[in-house]
């Protein structure tokens, strides 16, 4: 199998599994997108939610801030806002930035 097929099926595994040992290998992944993908669970571990709040990644952290299963809340700089990319709500490795409708 290849990478982009064994990112892809992460990518699906981050954004639907239940098992909490999958979401905290994948809280821990160097991989933007997957770390994303995982913000959107809506199975997410509220602790975990609550850890992706605060990651270092404006894309990932927004979308924590939106999961249901997140009890914490940041405030976001205005900046941070008017980014597109940080409040785009589709994943990052099916998207073509330079045909952007946002």
């Amino acid at each position: 199998m290849n990478n982009q097929n064994e990112l892809k099926e992460d990518l699906d595994l981050a954004k639907n599994t239940r098992d909490v040992n999958i979401q905290k290998r994948f809280l821990a992944s160097y991989s933007l997108a997957i770390r994303k993908a995982l913000s959107k669970n809506p199975f997410l571990n509220p602790d975990i939610a609550n850890r992706l709040l605060f990651d270092s990644s404006s894309n990932v952290s927004f979308q924590a801030s939106k999961n249901n299963n997140c009890t914490e809340q940041r405030d976001f700089i205005r900046e941070i806002l008017d980014n597109k990319c940080v409040v785009c709500d589709l994943d990052i490795i099916s998207i073509n930035c330079d045909n952007c409708k946002q």
